[in-house]
């Protein structure tokens, strides 16, 4: 299980999913890099969770995760960047899987009142594609025949300007019912994950005290409210600390983990 923070961001993006699963509408998401996407949308799904599981079926041994039905309703898929064709292929047997997995569970648990169930619809009601931008004309096709055949909810995750894109594709624009603006952690929120975070790293003692100030200003400044680099700073910090049995936090250790990182500008 990946350490995850939920965000103000975070939440914003389960109401615009939600919102999709219930109205079974396309939705599109975009962002710049770094700010969250992708794991929030694993978190949604549970991916972390279910995909080690989705392959291991077969295997007779007990699936000891504590999985519930509701974890098995939610497709995340990483949008192939060739062999486009293959996409409905790859979807279907996800959600074929994350029904077998859901049998499996309902067998250990003693459950027998399930039935398997083979229309993708009837195991999934959200379906989440990850970066969209690699996908040409024939994968985004391929996209709107399966909306339209399974009439099931869907997200598209990509970069900025992803809707100018898709909206030279007309036939599978008139189906976008959602549009929705991943953004950048602002600097109070940034405060506060961070305020939290170190104080599980380090003995920090707030900003009244100069060195955590000017180590907080200088994490706030190089991470500008980036998820992913904030993410890697933080670990990359705890690392350094626990190597040098340091106990507080400083511009030094910052400057350290700083250049170890590659961080774009």
């Amino acid at each position: 299980m990946n350490n995850f923070i939920e965000t103000k961001e975070h939440r914003r993006f389960v109401e615009f999913c939600e919102a999709c699963r219930k109205y079974r509408y396309i939705g599109i998401c975009h962002g710049v890099p770094g700010v969250g996407k992708t794991m929030s949308a694993k978190t949604i799904a549970s991916w972390y969770d279910v995909e080690p599981l989705l392959d291991s079926i077969r295997d007779e041994r007990k699936i000891e995760a504590e999985i519930k039905k509701s974890q098995l309703s939610t497709i995340y898929y990483n949008a192939p960047t060739f062999g486009t064709s293959r996409i409905r292929k790859d979807i279907y047997s996800i959600g074929l899987r994350l029904k077998l997995l859901e049998e499996k569970i309902m067998i250990q648990a003693g459950d027998e009142s399930f039935e398997l169930k083979t229309r993708l619809k009837e195991m999934v009601d959200l379906i989440i594609i990850d970066e969209v931008d690699r996908l040409k004309l024939p994968g985004i096709e391929v996209l709107r025949e399966l909306f339209d055949d399974t009439d099931i909810g869907m997200v598209m995750i990509g970069m900025p300007g992803m809707q100018r894109k898709l909206s030279r594709y007309p036939q599978l624009y008139s189906r976008i019912g959602f549009s929705h603006e991943y953004k950048m952690l602002g600097e109070d929120e940034l405060q506060f994950i961070l305020e939290n975070r170190l104080r599980e790293i380090s003995n920090y003692k707030g900003m009244n005290h100069f060195e955590n100030y000017e180590a907080m200003r200088e994490l706030i400044r190089v991470t500008r409210g980036n998820f992913r680099i904030l993410d890697r700073m933080l670990a990359q910090i705890e690392r350094i600390m626990k190597i040098n049995h340091l106990s507080s936090i400083n511009k030094e250790v910052i400057d350290t983990a700083k250049s170890i990182l590659v961080i774009g500008k």
